[in-house]
């Protein structure tokens, strides 16, 4: 009887760790200041995998996904007072809608949002 490999009985399960050419860093940045321009330019910028919003002081001030890929996944918690607007990376999407376009559903105060990406460049929605 041959031994088969991970790979042989099911190639879905076992991976190899994916590595993203985007700025990304893995791990829990906290204290971060939304943007107050309310654009996508003046938006602060996330690059963690877990991003903890502890300042958003006016409706709608922003924070800026970075360049995602497939295989991505981001948390955004919002901790500020006011509710707190989300725009892609330049040149990508959010939700599909379109691009460069904020993210329709602004985060609530003390709420929590997952984003998954499935299609590089557009950023999906999943609430947890």
């Amino acid at each position: 009887m041959t031994q088969k490999t991970r790979e042989q009985i099911d190639p879905m399960k076992f991976t190899k760790p994916t590595t993203f050419a985007a700025p990304r860093i893995e791990g829990i940045k906290t204290g971060i200041t939304a943007g107050t321009t309310q654009t996508q330019a003046g938006a602060a910028q996330l690059g963690y995998d877990y991003n903890l919003v502890s300042t958003c002081a006016n409706a709608n001030d922003g924070v800026r996904l970075p360049p995602m890929e497939a295989g991505y996944v981001l948390k955004i918690r919002n901790s500020g007072a006011a509710n707190l607007k989300i725009w892609p990376a330049s040149g990508e999407k959010c939700n599909g809608g379109t691009t460069d376009a904020a993210d329709t559903t602004v985060l609530a105060a003390g709420a929590t949002r997952t984003y998954v990406c499935f299609t590089d460049g557009d950023s999906t929605i999943f609430s947890v």
